[in-house]
């Protein structure tokens, strides 16, 4: 392989990078789409966080909604905060901060009596959530997952088998919006507009 063509792959790699991560946070996440975090999560609670401990990664929370997971996910009182494989070295600034007494909405993994969250999990002020998120959570959302949502750039965004996410266009106004299944054959899922 030439140089040139290297320069091209690396540009192109830079690009990519560029396009799927949020530069306007300080610790990078890719982007993903509140459905598709909601889907993959064991557990999705909304919870107060109540206090902090000496470990800047475990949280006393209380549970005041259940949105996936069994009743029993309302007695879940911990919620520790772990490093993905992606994140291992995670600067302090990177580590969650949340504000005491306000609702937060959580998914993430369960293990035992302790809900799990990783850097990039979906842990977020209730309150600034849109409408159609709110609603997404509570009731829309769940019936999607069978529903893959893809990020894609302009010129790969063609697959109607799927709810793509064309991050250069359309990526704000798509996190208003849940993926669910159309009828017919064969099978399709497009971005319905939902109101709360």
């Amino acid at each position: 392989m030439d140089s040139a063509m290297m320069c091209r792959i690396l540009a192109s790699a830079g690009l990519l990078l560029a396009l799927l991560w949020d530069p306007t946070e300080a610790c990078f996440c890719a982007r993903s789409h509140p459905q598709t975090q909601y889907c993959k999560a064991d557990v999705v609670i909304r919870s107060k966080f109540v206090k902090g401990s000496k470990d800047p990664t475990i949280f006393e929370i209380q549970t005041t909604q259940v949105y996936k997971g069994s009743e029993a996910m309302q007695e879940l009182r911990t919620l520790h905060a772990v490093p993905s494989k992606a994140h291992v070295f995670m600067l302090p600034q990177c580590f969650l901060k949340p504000r005491k007494g306000e609702d937060y909405v959580i998914a993430g993994k369960r293990d035992g009596n302790v809900i799990k969250v990783e850097y990039c999990s979906f842990v977020k002020p209730w309150a600034e959530l849109s409408p159609e998120q709110q609603s997404g959570i509570s009731q829309n959302y769940r019936k999607g997952c069978r529903c893959p949502i893809r990020p894609c750039f302009r010129f790969t965004c063609f697959d109607k088998s799927k709810c793509r996410w064309d991050l250069r266009s359309k990526g704000r106004e798509v996190l208003n919006k849940t993926c669910l299944p159309e009828a017919g054959t064969p099978p399709r899922c497009s971005w319905q507009s939902l109101s709360s």
